[in-house]
């Protein structure tokens, strides 16, 4: 099976700060409108050499990218990857967690297949063609998003590390630069005090096991167990793996429990958003923070 990453997809406001921002000596290809997407998007080719292009994405209209712009803003959409095995590419990714994304029930008519899966920050697009492509270089390209997880190895031509920056950072070859018009657009301001319930919280690696207690009656996106140091808390269910009459459920993330101390008029911001709660930051770290403790306050 080859399997080629032939773009990276971001998602800003506007197109042509995003292109300018980015080195005058990459090759730039004409902006396309498409009106059934409801999208402005241009293609940049990295370098002569990878043949890996950036596709930047301008939501015009209606549509599933304007749906993401106002649901989690600018910044890093999907990775889009050629194959001659369409099958054995959606095998592969499903090992790693990915998800069949509905939208595939439409887009298999044109041989193409996406996936994701709950809070991975990113959609997977697979598009099969016979046609004989680029071979990978051996220098990979790196990404660094805002956000606090494990760096993921498993993206054939990539790694993707969380960073502490807040616009998308991209490293390939000798190059090395941020895109600008991609911070996160979601800021909150917090109209009620919210102190940490518990002086210690469960902290869990990918792999990692955790003893299963029960689904939580009041939120079935949670459930309560007991981390591998003995620790107790609520843990994602979308970020575990258990078998139905299983006492184990398997990390697919690093989770960390830890609740965000934030008092009324500070304004946070958002990484991730889960269920009833959001994974916030402020200038005492990160943590998680009850939706109803807190209003958006734009950009």
């Amino acid at each position: 099976m080859q399997l080629y990453l032939d773009h990276i997809a971001i998602l800003t406001d506007s197109v042509e700060v995003t292109a300018d921002s980015l080195p005058s000596s990459l090759t730039r290809f004409p902006i396309e409108s498409f009106e059934s997407e409801g999208t402005r998007e241009q293609y940049i080719e990295l370098s002569d050499r990878m043949g890996t292009k950036l596709l930047l994405i301008e939501a015009t209209g209606v549509g599933p990218y304007s749906r993401t712009m106002a649901k989690r803003g600018p910044g890093l959409h999907h990775f889009g990857y050629i194959t001659d095995e369409l099958d054995e590419a959606v095998k592969y990714f499903a090992r790693w967690g990915m998800l069949l994304h509905p939208i595939s029930m439409e887009t298999m008519k044109r041989q193409t297949v996406w996936m994701c899966r709950p809070e991975v920050p990113f959609l997977i697009e697979l598009s099969h063609s016979e046609t004989k492509e680029k071979p990978m270089p051996d220098a990979q390209i790196s990404i660094g998003i805002a956000g606090s997880f494990s760096d993921i190895i498993w993206l054939p031509g990539m790694r993707l590390t969380g960073t502490n920056q807040s616009e998308v950072s991209l490293r390939y070859l000798n190059s090395a630069f941020s895109l600008a018009n991609t911070l996160p657009s979601k800021r909150y301001k917090v109209i009620e005090d919210h102190k940490a319930s518990f002086s210690e919280f469960p902290q869990v690696k990918k792999g990692e096991k955790v003893i299963f207690k029960e689904i939580d009656p009041n939120n079935s996106a949670w459930f309560s167990g007991t981390a591998q140091d003995g620790t107790k808390g609520y843990f994602p269910r979308d970020w575990f793996y258990r078998e139905t009459t299983s006492q184990f459920a398997f990390a697919l993330l690093d989770y960390d429990a830890r609740e965000l101390n934030a008092s009324t008029g500070e304004i946070v911001n958002q990484i991730l958003e889960y269920g009833d709660w959001l994974l916030c930051s402020n200038q005492s770290g990160e943590g998680w923070i009850p939706k109803k403790n807190i209003e958006q306050a734009g950009r």
